[in-house]
């Protein structure tokens, strides 16, 4: 094992994070190729607005946890110890040339805010739901342990899947794992999460090293952020986390580890494509096994679709409704994935076309206009508007700001109750989605709950 973690390991910059580390368990657990390439993209893969802004949500939990305070109470004083991580991690974000130039001006915003104990509201409001919820844990006697670094080399046979758990919390034999996503772009479970589940066992193993046995776990996402979905908990064992986890993840790990020692010996028996193993992978704009396994979907599900192909199809009234619904299903199932191919694929060329590559047969064009005034400028606008004959009421309209917009502003806890009380939340429109789904299904309407049978001969007395 040590000659192929030597092997696996040699070229590589350690940026602090482990080579297959929990967070992104669904990919190489699931894709033993999505490992080729991976120093190139621990190098050059470009961060975003909303990850930068997850990063340093998560420092301001732990700057919360770590002095048992909320976020509205954070001063100078409490970031002090934090900042040479957070400058850290700054420079790195500055230092990848594949970001772009907003992304660069919104991690030195960041870092400014975090060094002055300056946080937007909204970020305020939110870390405080999950610290509120974590505070109410250590008053019921447990202890607390936040950004607790993690190894699973009891379990995994070497290091490189080590980690770092957001919150653990631990009363006896009792365990509760806690993960903040302060994203919204993607709703997460923690019902055989790998990634929380790797976190898990990576504590347990920490408890055994310091005689503490643990029975019962609970792993809760917490991601206020989403419908409010804070504090999301599955209760589960040790067992039960293990027999889901290990058996698989090791062996996946194990063969991660040799398509970077050996990209050589790589072979199409490497790649498992799937909409979780490809959605957060760094080779998805790229890869060939992706492609043709896109490919394939496509011309399955065309066929299957393909009224000819049906057994219900009748010559004599080819109108009919002879799709199967097993087809149906398979579509919507195999939507997410192929979606995600092309737009990784238009990624992928926008990349290229801003690099200046010529072979392409492809350019980068003009949008479509959009007609706005000058914001700064906007009272003079107004001014002139009138003063060409426009009344005012024409010229202007007034609105009150979104809850979303006033969530973000500074008011008090007495204010922001009266404001929710006006504020109602409407049902999304429905979607069609698999049986597996966490969500209700909705119960088709019965006109017959509404209406009641009409009598026919009342229309012609």
């Amino acid at each position: 094992m040590q000659e192929l973690l030597n092997k696996a390991l040699s070229g590589f910059a350690d940026n602090g994070h482990s080579l297959f580390s929990p967070s992104g368990a669904s990919t190489w657990g699931n894709c033993a190729g999505s490992a080729i390439g991976l120093h190139d993209a621990r190098r050059d893969d470009p961060d975003n607005v909303p990850s930068v802004e997850g990063t340093l949500g998560h420092f301001c939990l732990e700057v919360c946890l770590s002095t048992r305070i909320y976020p509205v109470d954070i001063k100078k004083a409490q970031v002090q110890p934090f900042i040479e991580e957070v400058t850290k991690w700054r420079n790195g974000v500055l230092a990848n040339k594949a970001n772009t130039a907003k992304v660069r001006v919104f991690v030195i915003e960041c870092h400014r805010r975090f060094c002055n104990a300056d946080f937007d509201s909204e970020m305020v409001i939110e870390i405080a739901k999950t610290c509120r919820v974590v505070y109410q844990y250590t008053s019921q006697g447990y202890e607390l342990y936040p950004e607790l670094r993690v190894s699973l080399e009891l379990f995994m046979g070497h290091t490189q899947c080590d980690g770092t758990s957001d919150i653990v919390l631990i009363k006896g034999t009792h365990l509760i794992v806690g993960d903040l996503k302060y994203g919204q772009a993607l709703a997460v479970f923690p019902e055989n999460n790998w990634q929380i589940m790797l976190y898990a066992l990576g504590v347990i193993a920490w408890c055994i090293s310091r005689g503490i046995d643990i029975d019962t776990v609970d792993l809760a996402i917490s991601q206020s952020r989403i419908d409010n979905n804070l504090w999301d908990v599955w209760h589960t064992t040790y067992h039960q986390i293990y027999n889901e986890c290990i058996p698989k993840l090791k062996d996946a790990s194990v063969k991660a580890l040799e398509v970077l020692a050996y990209p050589e010996k790589v072979t199409k028996d490497h790649f498992n494509p799937s909409e979780k193993a490809c959605t957060w992978c760094h080779r998805r704009h790229t890869c060939v096994a992706r492609s043709r396994f896109t490919q394939n979907i496509l011309l399955e599900h065309y066929r299957k679709l393909d009224p000819l192909q049906s057994t219900n199809w009748k010559p004599d009234n080819p109108f009919v409704d002879c799709i199967d619904s097993a087809a149906l299903k398979d579509v919507i199932q195999a939507k997410p994935f192929i979606i995600g191919w092309l737009n990784a694929a238009e990624k992928e060329a926008d990349r290229r076309c801003k690099k200046g590559d010529t072979d392409l047969g492809l350019k980068l064009v003009k949008g479509s206009r959009r007609r706005s005034y000058y914001t700064t400028q906007q009272p003079k606008i107004i001014a002139d508007i009138v003063a060409c004959g426009v009344p005012f009421s024409d010229a202007v309209t007034i609105k009150p700001k979104s809850p979303a917009q006033l969530d973000k502003t500074n008011m008090s806890s007495d204010v922001r109750t009266k404001i929710r009380e006006l504020v109602k939340t409407a049902e999304g429109n429905p979607i069609v989605a698999l049986e597996s789904d966490r969500r209700p299904a909705i119960k088709p309407l019965d006109a017959n709950q509404y209406f009641k049978p009409l009598d026919a001969n009342q229309f012609f007395k």
